[in-house]
């Protein structure tokens, strides 16, 4: 069995996009960082530079706050001074972080703040994008982490 430390994911390659309201040239190498989360907790993230996963349990109640979870988890591990480019396979949470969808839940509106006032106060240059699920290796690494570890995925579906 490997162990969480030996644990790898592969990596996908990406295109650079512009940041909201912020000025990139080709010469800024923007990092980045791949992001998933499962109904039971688990949150997987994956810094493309790195070698190995991220990966956490928190106590949160359903799929869409473990997804809200792990973009703040990323947030988190991240340095000030650096660019980075977030990604989600969760059409939900990227679209009701950019505004586009409403968070009505009042969970949901709280990560939602949370997020936001976490990149605000600490000066972050990120940008939060949607990926779809086949090219997400968060969640492939959330997939072989529960295959390897023989743990009950209960309600873990997302696609």
């Amino acid at each position: 069995m490997i162990s969480d430390n030996e644990f790898s994911a592969s990596l996908i390659q990406t295109q650079l996009i512009p940041i909201e309201g912020k000025q990139l040239s080709p010469a800024i190498d923007a990092k980045k960082i791949f992001v998933d989360g499962s109904g039971d907790g688990h949150i997987c993230i994956i810094f493309e530079d790195e070698n190995s996963p991220i990966i956490e349990q928190h106590p949160v109640n359903t799929n869409n706050e473990s997804e809200w979870q792990a973009l703040y988890s990323a947030m988190t591990h991240i340095k000030s001074y650096d660019w980075y480019l977030i990604h989600s396979d969760s059409r939900l949470i990227i679209n009701q972080f950019h505004g586009k969808y409403k968070a009505t839940n009042p969970r949901m509106r709280k990560w939602k703040q949370m997020c936001r006032r976490y990149l605000n106060s600490h000066g972050l240059n990120v940008e939060v994008t949607w990926i779809p699920r086949h090219e997400n290796p968060a969640g492939k690494c959330l997939e072989q982490y529960f295959e390897q570890k023989n743990i009950e995925k209960g309600n873990y579906i997302h696609w």
